[in-house]
């Protein structure tokens, strides 16, 4: 176990994309973000466009996290809307399939959540790490571990 091992969190939804890093304990070690651009004058994205904006977005945010060498030992990511079988809305097949074409050739897990979910995950995350809330250090790690699998592909912590 290293100091530099980490779990990366992908989440292409509508209007943002973000990736997140989180320490094996689950604490932040780093998060981009980009706004997709809607033209003035416009109310909204379409779908094809915010592929675009993400397909583009992501390897520039990857590059921005990934300064320092660490390790991904794991993955999760923002796969559907809503945690539903028939949830589907194509901006998320990005985000997907940068995370399971990762997780193949790293050989580590890849954990797919709803977007929904995540901004659940990431409001317990929130209030978890800046709680005074106290409980023994390997429950907290492994609470944290699958929290920040969940709620960092959505870098819902604002």
């Amino acid at each position: 176990m290293s100091k530099n091992e980490v779990y990366l969190g992908i989440d292409t939804s509508c209007y943002t994309t973000s990736v997140a890093l989180i320490g094996r304990e689950g604490g932040l070690v780093g998060e981009a973000r980009r706004i997709l651009q809607v033209k003035p004058g416009c109310r909204g994205l379409q779908q094809s466009e915010m592929v675009f904006q993400h397909t583009r977005n992501l390897p520039i945010l990857l590059e921005e996290v990934l300064k320092k060498p660490l390790k991904v030992i794991g993955i999760g990511v923002s796969a559907r809307p809503r945690p539903l079988e028939d949830s589907y809305m194509p901006a998320f097949l990005v985000g997907l399939g940068l995370a399971r074409s990762l997780a193949a050739v790293n050989e580590i897990p890849l954990w797919q959540i709803s977007h929904q979910e995540n901004h659940l995950e990431a409001g317990l995350w929130s209030k978890f790490q800046s709680s005074n809330f106290k409980v023994n250090k390997q429950c907290q790690i492994k609470l944290n571990q699958v929290r920040c699998l969940k709620c960092f592909s959505s870098s819902s912590r604002r």
